[in-house]
């Protein structure tokens, strides 16, 4: 990123942030926050992104926490990822609800792996449907009779298939229970959804006595997983599918 991009950027991120934050952070905190903030303002040649939010959000190294979107050739898209990566830290962090949200944190994490899918597409296809068919002929395309008509799980799929990314390796499964998260549980507390689990699956033991009807089978594992998934709380895991996920994009798009 250059100079420019990096101060806006910066400047939206710490700026949405300071509207957001707790009054009862120590005034040091505070003090430097208004800080930086002058500094994204000012000139100064040595700007850098991860030192200033590092210093922001007062959390040490960001190197093990961030994801790293320099590859992303579109300007606008690179600057949202970046943006959400902070918002889904934030969610780590405790500082939306007081303690760390997961179901939160999944989220924004989602949107960064859409939006990584989305480019990934994109960028080989150049919104081609014809190419896309080309490329992908084992996606099924059922009633998408366009590029714009492609839905999310079609695009995975084909990311998949290019990326060669499964359910076992690549955090392929990670991914897809983040997305059952955002899908099913993104409007429910974190608590309410962990008590959940413990209820309905009798302290959180796999299902026993499961119907003979596959359909319904399939809907109860599904939801079993998920509330197994939230309930375990593995942000790490998800940060590094996250950088997994670009770093297979990369790779594949340097080829």
């Amino acid at each position: 990123m250059d100079k420019d991009e990096i101060k806006h950027i910066i400047n939206e991120a710490l700026t949405a942030f300071k509207k957001e934050i707790d009054e009862s952070i120590l005034k040091v905190t505070l003090e430097r926050n208004t800080k930086l903030i002058e500094a994204v303002k000012s000139d100064h040649a040595d700007i850098n992104l991860e030192i200033l939010i590092r210093d922001y959000l007062n959390i040490g190294d960001l190197g093990d926490i961030s994801v790293n979107y320099s590859f992303i050739q579109n300007k606008r898209l690179k600057k949202q990822l970046t943006i959400d990566n902070l918002q889904m830290e934030k969610y780590r962090l405790g500082l939306v609800n007081g303690s760390p949200d997961f179901i939160g944190f999944c989220k924004y994490a989602h949107l960064q792996i859409e939006g990584l899918i989305s480019y990934f597409i994109y960028t080989k296809v150049g919104g081609d449907f014809e190419e896309f068919k080309k490329q992908f002929p084992t996606v099924k395309l059922y009633s998408s009779t366009s590029f714009s008509k492609l839905s999310h799980s079609q695009k995975t799929n084909a990311t998949n298939t290019a990326l060669k990314i499964d359910g076992s390796k690549n955090f392929g499964s990670i991914r897809q229970n983040v997305l059952n998260v955002r899908n099913s549980y993104s409007h429910r507390s974190f608590q309410s959804a962990k008590d959940e689990y413990v209820e309905n699956f009798n302290g959180g033991k796999y299902p026993s006595d499961l119907p003979n009807n596959e359909e319904e089978k399939k809907k109860i594992l599904k939801e079993y997983y998920t509330l197994k998934f939230i309930a375990n709380e593995d942000f790490t895991k998800i940060r590094d599918s996250i950088k997994d996920l670009a770093t297979l994009i990369k790779t594949d798009l340097k080829k």
